[in-house]
């Protein structure tokens, strides 16, 4: 029964995705869109040195390891 629910579900939520994101191709040119990725990909590289620099975990590895060991 949930699996018949989960094609139309799915549709459901790409059709409001394709609804939002309508028309963004001409607003936005191939190059600004490569710009927004790099600079993107940018930030979590820095961000990843930074929280290494410090010794800190990133925030996936926390939440892993939260939910593998719970609180210590």
């Amino acid at each position: 029964m949930v699996a018949d629910l989960l094609p139309a579900a799915v549709g459901d939520l790409r059709g409001g995705v394709r609804a939002v994101l309508r028309g963004l191709s001409t607003r936005v040119g191939d190059a600004a869109a490569s710009g927004v990725a790099v600079l993107t990909w940018l930030a979590t590289v820095v961000l990843a040195a930074l929280l290494s620099a410090g010794g800190r975990r990133g925030p996936a590895e926390a939440l892993l390891r939260r939910l593998t060991y719970g609180r210590r």
